[in-house]
Parts: structure tokens; sequence; C-alpha cells
């Protein structure tokens, strides 16, 4: 496609004079020169230079006539001015791109080359992309120069084809430039026509499903601009879509979030997210294959979509299910890597990407041979788009989880770069105020950026059964889903925390016997971060013991961008029947969507079984109401990395203390097992002065033999402290013996003559503290 330009001051400054004798840095001849030179009496030889005018002019069309025969980089503009070729001394031979018409998601490329070579200059050349909404056209707005979406540069080439893509239609055509740094200001060399997509702003996409609080329904979402008669058609045969829905439609401004950069309008911050569908299918049967379309009845309609509705509460397969079948699902936390409006956000490289890919795989393998999986939801466990203010982000979002959302119910929860509990005192779609509990200990607050859940809980619409988005329930077959915000207040008598009894009080275990909990952070979780694993103390505080004495059989959860594995686990210890059968809550971090790892390893645990620091994504297949069995799904590998069979019958004794008489709730983290103990014994033999206490208030002297972790002696808590001559440590931490005080790491390695920190957690986390010594 040829390029053009159509504003007359860029199209100026398109073709370029390339007989001008003055330099890039010289100034254009001014008004009084200009004169000077006209004047007879200002030299001798004027005929000469109006001859050389004569001549120069004739050279110009010349050219200018050579380039309309071929390639045009402007359209109207039939004389350079000469002060604007003095100003930029470059022009382009060449500035194309390949199609001028789009499909959504295609990738453009475009073809430059420089008329003459001028390395020195290409260093800041880029192709700058701009977002023309149908508005601005109808009001012949051209975008200024700095209100570009992206910008892809040149690699300082003077010639060659950059790509642009893929392009998600956000409502808008898209405007490409090329542009050059000329004394730190930028000019534009070429301007692209507009590329318009094939389907227009109304063409329904980021389509995704969702589970009701009723059974027999289904609920459908989708973007596109407005339109007169939004809807929803579907059936059981794909050419008999004779059931129609009618949707409702929202959006949200910029002011209906809480702050900055959320709240800034401008391409790259906030723009318009469209208009948002809500459509509910009704009078659906369970099991049964259901086909879809959605958007305007008269108008622009998506593809014809397919999904299944789960079993019915109680089954674990269809009738046409072969024994031995799983009904199964997704489980996977913290996936998008947010990029550049024009970048390839779907890039299969090993992060998220790749497990949107992976899990299509799934999909088509388990539709060819259902005999063996059965694949029900997709469960986000938090932190979904990472937009952080953007909202291209979220239209590339949508788009990312298409193929496995629109096929099956996609359902969320809250994680604190989707709603940032701190941002919430002003604004919150929930009107909820903000989290004292984590205030308190000035925990990360603002992570959405200022979106404060308003994006989240307009673009997805989960069961009314609870709180919007933030809290609900629902139930597959054989299982029982909770899903609880960590972004929220939490602790016992909070709305939260009542709710999700009174929801795990009415669960019938009879008809679901598999009980899971959905939360954002976790409460066991060994990743290297001492304030993250500081709050997951918190969490167990709050919920263990419920979750435990309602027989909650796995507890998943993202948030660290890793994968770990524990065993059945209460109060500190793995807990299973001699037969292997498990006697407490496993939990599932599977933060490893597809944002950048966290690399900080791991602490040492009693309770980890498996952990990796990289991409992937679980899957759980429930076989009947005793077995399940869940892999992890490496994205480097491309394989199943982990895996385990948990096996329960879902009656473990309640009531039961987390921290019995005898128990001692070491978490053998960071050098507190072993080598930690041998060097503080080796720092108390030096002369350290160390407190340490039996929960009874007795003395008990540790000998050589209670340093091994495995022989510890567990008929008392200990607490230390040592004792710094510079330190401002209150001695009262080591007389109050009420609450025990468990070590949990220094900071930099086990301990020396420096020691930099101490964390000391007790076992109540309204009182702990971070103490420094300084050195």
């Amino acid at each position: 496609m040829t390029s053009r330009g159509s504003d007359a001051s860029l199209e100026r400054r398109t073709f370029l004079s390339a007989s001008s004798p003055h330099s890039e840095d010289a100034p254009p001849p001014s008004d009084v020169q200009t004169r000077a030179r006209k004047s007879p009496a200002a030299s001798p030889l004027h005929w000469l230079a109006g001859l050389i005018a004569v001549v120069g002019l004739v050279v110009v069309a010349s050219l200018l006539h050579a380039t309309e025969n071929s390639q045009s980089l402007r359209d109207d503009q039939d004389v350079l001015e000469a002060r604007d070729a003095f100003n930029i001394p470059r022009r382009l031979a060449r500035f194309e791109v390949n199609q001028s018409v789009l499909d959504n998601l295609d990738t453009v490329e475009v073809a430059f080359e420089y008329k003459a070579p001028q390395p020195a200059f290409y260093a800041r050349d880029r192709v700058a992309a701009y977002c023309v909404s149908a508005a601005d056209e109808r009001a012949n707005r051209t975008p200024s120069l700095h209100e570009f979406m992206d910008e892809v540069s040149t690699d300082g080439k003077g010639s060659g084809v950059v790509q642009i893509g893929p392009l998600v239609n956000m409502r808008c055509s898209w405007l490409l430039r090329f542009i050059t740094r000329v004394d730190e200001d930028d000019k534009v060399l070429g301007e692209s026509e507009l590329l318009r997509f094939k389907r227009g702003p109304t063409q329904p996409l980021q389509v995704h499903l969702a589970l009701t609080e009723k059974a027999d329904e289904m609920r459908v979402k989708w973007v596109s601009d407005n339109v007169s008669t939004p809807v929803v058609v579907f059936g059981e045969e794909r050419e008999k879509l004779e059931r129609v829905e009618r949707a409702t439609q929202s959006s949200y401004q910029a002011d209906d979030m809480c702050h900055g950069p959320a709240t800034a309008v401008a391409p790259r911050n906030y723009r318009d997210p469209g208009q948002i569908f809500d459509a509910v299918m009704t009078k659906l049967e369970a099991g049964k294959r259901y086909f879809y379309q959605v958007g305007d009845e008269k108008g622009e309609k998506s593809v014809v979509l397919e999904f299944r509705m789960p079993p019915a509460v109680g089954n674990n397969r269809l009738a046409e299910d072969v024994e031995g079948s799983s009904m199964s699902f997704f489980v996977y936390g913290d996936l998008n890597t947010p990029v550049g409006a024009t970048d390839n956000f779907a890039e299969d490289n090993g992060n998220c990407g790749t497990t949107m890919q992976l899990i299509r795989e799934d999909m088509e393998r388990a539709a060819a041979d259902p005999s063996k999986h059965r694949y029900v939801a997709v469960m986000h466990v938090g932190d979904l788009a990472y937009a952080m203010g953007s909202t291209y982000i979220w239209d590339q979002f949508g788009h990312l989880i298409e193929y496995a959302a629109a096929r099956l119910p996609y359902m969320i929860s809250m994680g604190n770069h989707d709603y940032g509990f701190l941002e919430g005192v002003k604004k919150d779609p929930v009107k909820w105020p903000s989290h004292p509990t984590f205030e308190k200990h000035g925990t990360h607050g603002h992570d959405s950026y200022g979106e404060c859940g308003v994006p989240s809980e307009k673009r997805f619409h989960m069961p009314d059964n609870g709180n919007g988005v933030y809290w609900y329930s629902f139930d597959t077959g054989l299982a029982h889903h909770a899903v609880v915000s960590s972004e929220h207040e939490f602790t016992r008598g909070s709305p939260l925390h009542k709710w999700l009894m009174d929801d795990l009080k009415s669960v019938d275990r009879s008809k679901t016997p598999w009980v899971f909990v959905y939360i954002h952070r976790p409460l066991y979780c060994s990743v290297a971060y001492s304030g993250d694993y500081y709050r997951s103390l918190m969490f167990r505080d709050e919920l263990e013991q419920e979750l435990a004495d309602h027989h909650v059989d796995i507890v998943f959860a993202g948030h660290y961008h890793s994968y770990e594995r524990t065993c059945p686990v209460f109060g500190d210890r793995c807990i299973e029947s001699p037969s292997g059968k498990a006697m407490a809550p496993v939990h599932l971090m599977v933060g490893s969507g597809g944002y950048k790892v966290d690399d900080a390893g791991f602490y040492r645990s009693r309770w980890r079984e498996q952990g990796f620091l990289e991409h992937g994504y679980g899957r759980v297949h429930i076989y009947n109401s005793t077995h399940l069995h869940f892999e992890f799904v490496s994205d480097v590998e491309r394989r199943v990395k982990d895996d385990a069979w948990i096996v329960s019958t879902h009656d473990w004794p309640s009531n039961r203390e987390r921290y019995p008489p005898g128990y001692f709730p070491a978490q053998d983290i960071a050098g507190f097992g072993a080598a930690v103990m041998l060097a503080l014994l080796a720092s108390y033999a030096s002369g350290a002065n160390f407190t340490i206490f039996k929960m009874a208030s007795k003395w008990k002297k540790l000998q050589q033999e209670d340093l091994d972790p495995n022989v510890l002696p567990h008929n008392f808590t200990l607490r230390v402290l040592r004792h710094h001559p510079d330190t401002s440590i209150d001695d009262t931490l080591c007389r109050d013996n009420n609450i025990s005080t468990l070590l949990i790491a220094p900071k930099y390695g086990l301990f020396t003559e420096e020691i930099e920190e101490y964390l000391l957690v007790r076992r109540s986390a309204r009182e702990s503290q971070l103490v420094t010594a300084p050195r």
C-alpha cells in the first residue's frame, strides 16, 4: 500500500531538498536575509541568484513529478517549502504498509527506505502507531505527534521492514507514522493512510463465559462499540440458534477509578474501554453441548462458539463418558505479561502466551478424546491482566484468554494488582473499607495503580451469591468451589470471614465431597520474601483452623510467580493417615501463569513437597469422591513436571489444636534448621546472651543433641532473642510468655557479629514486629 500524508504540515516535512546547501544545524534564512538577496544593492550578481533559483525550482518540480508517478509520500502539496527543507535535510524514498484493511490480530509490515544514506540520523528513528477512534475520524481530528499508543524502533537502519502487531481491534483505526529526531525535536517523514478493521468497531470480541448461582445458566460477556440490540443467540445445533436472550451493557470512565495513572486520559492510560455486554443463557441442561453467537441482533455477530454445561451436581461424569474418565479444570494465577500496544502479547515464548497455547492444546485433545478428561472450567486465582491503569492491556488480555474463556467458564478471584486494598478508601465498587490488618504493616496497597477493582468488576460477572467478583461460590459435579478476596478484611468477624464460614457450613458433602478454596495470597508458601511470608502467617492465624475444621481439601493460591505444593498440612505439620490419606488441606500455589518469575529461591520448610521457580499451570482431575490427581505443566519444558494424587475421605477430626502441647512449630526456614541453630550455639559459646523459654516459663538450656531438628524435643516452645549492645530491642519481648515467638530469619545469611535484621513473628499476627539491629 502506498503511503500518504493527510496533514499539510506533515506533508511539508516529507520531502526534503537533497540539493540544499545548508547543513542540518544551520538555521533557515531570515526574512532580512531573503530581502537582501532580492535587492539589487545586495549583490551585483542578483541575476545569477535568480537563475539558480529557477533551475532549483525546475529540479524540485521534476523530482516531485517523478515521485508522484511512483510512490508519493504526500497527497496534495505541490510545492516543497524551502524553509522546511532546510530544517530537515532528509527524506524517505519509501514508506509503505503492506495492507490497509485488517482482520482482528493481523500483523502488518512497514517498509521504509531513505532517499540518500544518512546513518548519523538513524539511531532514534521509529514507527509510531496511533489508535484513531471513529469519533475522531468523524471530527476529522488527526492525533498530535505524541499521542501515539506505541512505537517500534527501526534499529538504526536506513532501510528495512518493521513488523507491527498483532493489531487488536480496539474499536479504532490504526495510523502509522515514521518519526525521526532533529535537534531534540521529533519530525514526521512519512504517514500511512488509516488502517481499518474489516468488521469495524462493532465486531464483538473478548468473549468469555461464567457460571452463575443457578445450575441451569451460563453467562456470557463481550466487548464492542455501541450497538442497537445486543443479544446472545444459542441452541443445541450449530445451524439452529433459535433461542435469544437480550444483553445489558455498561462501561466505565476514568473518574470511576481511584487515582492516577488509571484516571489519566491518554492513549497509554485510560481510553474508552468500549461497551461491555452481559447476557445469560437460561434453562440449560447439565452436561449438554450448546452453540452460541453474540453481537448485534441485526448486525455484527461473533463466530459460532460452543460450550458444554458441567455435569449435574453430585455427578462426576456424563452418561456417554467411559468409566475412569475425570471431571477436570485448569488453575493458575498471575497470568498476563504486559507489553506495548502493538507487541505480540500472546507470543509462545515460555510465559502467558505459552500457558494459553498449552491449555488450548489440552482442550483440543480432550474434545477429540473425552474418554480421559472433560474440562469444565478455568480458575484464575487473581492478578488478571496487570493493566495497572492501561486500558489497552485489558483489550489484549481479553483476546489472550478468549479461546479458553469462550468455551469454558472463566472464573476469577481478585489479586493485589486487580484491586489494591488501600486504593478503595475513597472509591470502591462494593463500598468496602480499606484493609486495617494490612495497613498496620504497610503492605503494598496501591498495586493496581489506581484501578481499585473497577475494570475487573465491570469486565467480569461472577455468581451473585456473595459479594460480586470479590467472594462467591459455585458447584461443578462432585466439587464445591469457594472464592474469596485476599485484598479485603479477612479477620474473624469481618463480613468476608462470616460469609466464608456460612458457605462452608452449607456444603452438602454427600453431593460435593470435594471442597476447594481460592485466595490470591497463599497461607502456605516458602518463596524467600520475608514480608509476604509474614503475611501468610496472618492468613493462617485467621483462616487455617476454620478451613481444616470444615475439611477443605485444597487451598489454591497465586501471588508468588512460581509453583509450590505442600503436603496435607495443618499447624506447620504434615498430617496423613498410615494408609496415605490426606488428613488436612493441601496448599497449591500456582502463581506461575505468565508474569515474570519470582526467582528469590525458597526458604527451607518441612511441609513443601515440591516447588519450581518457573512458569506453568495446573490441571485438576477428579475421578470420584475420594481420588483426585493434580498435575503441574511446565511452560518451559511443555510437559507435566510435578503431579500428586490426593486421596481423602474428607472426614478428619475437627477442632484439632494448631499447635498442641509438646509440639515445636519449627519453620525450618532460612537457617532456622540445624545450620542456624549451630550458628546460634557457636555464638552462644562465645559469650552472646540468649534467653530460652519453655511455654510454662521454665528454663531449658539447649544441649548439643537438641540441635538436630529430627530429634528436637517437642515439650517446649523455643523463643530466641540475641541481645546486642547497640540495639533498641525491647526486652519485654523476652519476658512475655503468653505468646510463643518464633525467629524466622536474619535477612542476610546466618548469624554473625553484624546482624542487620531479625523478623520476629509471634503466633498472634497483631503483635508481630520487625526488629532491626544496627551494625
